[in-house]
């Protein structure tokens, strides 16, 4: 693991694996013959005096990846890059919350590239790997940088261009100066004072972008649901792209997507997912028998982030991924997703190319996770091609991902890729992890602030699952008769989803509202499920925390002239509902929800994958956290206030956790 040496240290004292680089007092040429003598595994680069860089192998050159080094790192890994297409993005820096991902692909499709051995031993063990490792991710961040750097003037002189020139005829009105300084600074402020100021559909200037703000939910479920294939994800401004994930769902388009989503479909479908609650109660009991066994203030985000990460991780993989691999993969993930709250947090998004300490420790986790992901897979595959059974009595994801054919209406027939395999892998790990890590944190706090809310969890906890906290453990069957669970859940989301904002990106010119407004092709729409949420005219007391509202009768949250919904009538969004004695749970999370105006994990054929996974996760770790543990808020302290960075996650949400002394 790459490790950033104290503040005083040189920058020859950033270490691998526990290892120093090679010292840059000695000149750049006796580094070069270092590397070249210690590359064995026919990839082969050298640092010339003038500072650049030569890859000798094709291969490789045609592995890294122009913007990161997500396909330089399944080189180490041991991918095959056959069907990835070469990147034409580059990377600008930009304020926090104003980078653009770019155009990805490109028309031109790389070469196909034979697989590398995916079982190679750690680079810790071996002085030798460490250089080889070391100076593989040190050349696809240089090869990367110089293609990057290449790109930087032309990128600004267009931004700068498009900041000068007015709004295009029919864009929405809004702010006449760029916002990207305003929604940097505090996203979650700015969209409110913005939908006050200018309405539910306004036109932004974003650091030279065309962005549209949305908060109109007719103009969302045309957005999501109605016209989705003309708004897709790649060109979306707001979000900063990463090589973790890939060409994963989160971000790819087109008929790539759509086949990645019918091989990915299987598992998750509700019998699959009811697999998984073993390993949610068995991390959740251990979580309460360690951490949470004794009273203490304790940081309940970072606890949960942990908690998540084994979760998702065992779910993943299964007992594959148990004790030193586990820990392997573990902390390679953890580093990776520390790299993300850091870029997050500060106020300029840096590329993932540019040579610092923080990117050169992320490009080393992700070259270590790349490693172990396409160790397993290979593994899995090998048993596969021994004779063991393709579907093991206890299927993982991984498993049901392998056994998955695209055989459906429209479909080739063929299963998914190695590389396929491991950005989806990825997919999981970022959207499963830090989203259910931040769930669970937020309805920590509103429980801690709700005594009664509290007590009522204890009392269906106890009733639907057992008195002993710690052996009368959670299962799929218990999940569908915690109802109060599922409302503070459903509640939760609505006041503080962590997807707090969506985005797409115009395929092509359209009309918005009717034929009011006009986007040309690139613009940038961003729905704030936030607004929707929590606005007055859809909610009844929108600020309150009441979870009884989902429990109670009616299929919408508020009968208003609005919404062009009664009570009672169901969603007019494309949501759930229409039976007038069912509780507004019920459908809650089809199409654009109750009302039209409720979308926590999105809507449409985009909607999030992993939705039943993460409702069953969080209902269940909820009644086993209430039959254990009583959660409060710090003497004199307020509930945690929202950070909005690109999830909405509580801030410093550090409770008192105290046991219930009886069961230990």
């Amino acid at each position: 693991m790459m490790r950033r040496a104290a503040s005083k240290c040189r920058p020859a004292d950033v270490s691998l694996n526990g290892y120093r680089a090679p010292d840059p007092a000695r000149s750049r040429n006796e580094v070069g013959i270092e590397v070249d003598n210690n590359l064995q595994s026919g990839v082969r680069g050298r640092i010339r005096p003038s500072g650049a860089t030569v890859v000798g192998s094709e291969a490789m050159s045609s592995r890294v990846a122009p913007h990161g080094v997500a396909q330089g790192a399944r080189a180490t890994g041991g991918a095959t890059s056959a069907r990835r297409a070469a990147s034409n993005a580059r990377a600008s820096i930009g304020l926090r919350g104003c980078f653009s991902r770019g155009r990805r692909r490109s028309t031109t499709v790389a070469a196909r590239t034979e697989r590398t051995d995916a079982t190679a031993a750690s680079s810790g063990d071996d002085p030798a790997a460490f250089i080889r490792d070391f100076a593989t991710v040190a050349l696809k961040m240089q090869t990367a940088a110089l293609r990057g750097v290449a790109d930087v003037p032309s990128q600004l002189a267009k931004q700068l261009q498009r900041a000068a020139a007015p709004p295009p005829a029919g864009f929405p009105p809004g702010p006449p100066d760029d916002v990207a300084v305003a929604l940097g600074a505090d996203p979650l402020a700015f969209i409110v004072d913005t939908q006050r100021r200018h309405g539910d559909v306004v036109g932004l200037s974003l650091a030279g972008e065309r962005v549209v703000l949305v908060a109109d939910p007719k103009v969302a479920a045309d957005v999501m649901i109605h016209r989705a294939g003309l708004f897709v994800k790649e060109g979306t401004a707001f979000f900063p792209g990463s090589s973790l994930a890939g060409e994963g769902l989160l971000v790819s388009d087109g008929e790539s997507w759509a086949r990645q989503r019918r091989l990915s479909n299987p598992a998750f479908r509700a019998a699959a997912v009811d697999a998984y609650a073993t390993a949610m109660a068995r991390a959740g009991a251990e979580l309460l028998r360690r951490e949470w066994s004794a009273r203490s203030v304790r940081d309940c985000y970072e606890d949960f982030n942990d908690l998540t990460l084994r979760i998702v991780a065992e779910a993943l993989f299964g007992a594959d991924v148990r004790g030193a691999r586990a820990r392997e993969i573990n902390g390679a993930i953890k580093e990776a997703f520390e790299f993300f709250g850091r870029r997050s947090a500060a106020g300029m998004i840096v590329p993932e190319w540019v040579p610092i300490p923080d990117n050169f420790a992320y490009n080393a986790a992700v070259t270590r996770l790349d490693k172990a992901v396409y160790s397993l897979i290979a593994e899995r595959r090998q048993k596969r091609v021994d004779g063991s059974p393709e579907s093991p009595d206890d299927p993982d994801l991984l498993d049901r991902l392998l056994d998955a054919r695209d055989d459906g209406e429209g479909g080739d027939g063929g299963g998914m890729d190695d590389v396929s395999l491991r950005d989806e892998l990825m997919t999981l790990m970022v959207a499963g992890q830090e989203t259910s890590a931040i769930l669970l944190s937020w309805c920590c706090v509103n429980v801690a602030s709700n005594p009664r809310c509290a007590a009522k969890l204890l009392e269906e906890a106890t009733a639907v699952i057992g008195p002993d906290p710690l052996n009368d453990l959670p299962n799929a069957s218990h999940y569908s008769r915690l109802k109060y669970a599922e409302a503070v859940v459903l509640e939760t989301m609505r006041m503080q989803p962590p997807a707090y904002m969506v985005g797409r990106c115009c395929a092509e010119d359209v009309f918005i509202a009717g034929g009011k407004y006009a986007l040309p092709k690139g613009t940038t729409v961003l729905i704030a499920p936030y607004l929707l949420h929590n606005d007055a005219r859809y909610w009844d007391a929108p600020g309150e925390f009441r979870p009884e509202r989902w429990l109670e009768p009616g299929g919408v949250p508020k009968g208003d002239a609005a919404t062009g919904v009664e009570r009672g009538a169901g969603s007019g969004g494309g949501g759930g509902g229409g039976d007038a004695d069912a509780p507004m749970a019920k459908g809650a999370l089809k199409g654009m929800g109750p009302g039209g105006v409720y979308v926590p994990f999105g809507a449409g054929p985009r909607v999030c994958i992993g939705t039943g996974f993460a409702m069953m996760e969080s209902a269940l770790l909820l009644a086993m956290v209430a039959r254990a543990v009583d959660v409060r808020l710090r003497p004199g302290a307020d509930p945690p206030r929202p950070r909005a960075l690109i999830t909405l996650r509580p801030e410093n949400v550090r409770l008192d956790v105290v046991p219930k002394r009886r069961w230990w």
